[in-house]
């Protein structure tokens, strides 16, 4: 986003779902159950396409407004 590579939608979108992947960490690192390591996995798993569909999104939208 401060390079000009990206814009504003990815940023917004990239914040909001890594502070959601700390919020998973912190709660796995201080309970240290399997339930939150489960979920801390899981959304690991679906935290990169996130990533990847917000940048893609963020190009197009560009294009369409």
């Amino acid at each position: 986003f401060f390079l000009g590579h990206s814009g504003l939608v990815y940023f917004l979108i990239a914040i909001t779902i890594s502070l959601i992947f700390i919020f998973y960490s912190v709660i796995f690192y201080k309970s240290l159950t399997i339930k939150a390591a489960k979920k801390v996995f899981c959304f690991s798993i679906i935290y990169l396409p996130i990533l990847f569909i917000a940048i893609i999104f963020d190009k197009f939208i560009i294009y369409f407004l």
